[in-house]
């Protein structure tokens, strides 16, 4: 569903808010695991 836009010179905020959601949602999961496997390899068993 895309949405028509009267004026093309303003930046399309609704068609980019998909894409910053995907790279907030990637960076918390990289974020995660990088903290995960850090905090793991930091404790010795």
């Amino acid at each position: 569903m895309a949405v028509s836009r009267t004026r093309p010179n303003e930046p399309a905020l609704i068609d980019n808010v998909p894409g910053v959601l995907l790279t907030l949602l990637l960076l918390i999961v990289l974020g995660a695991l990088v903290l995960n496997y850090t905090l793991t390899a930091a404790i010795p068993y």
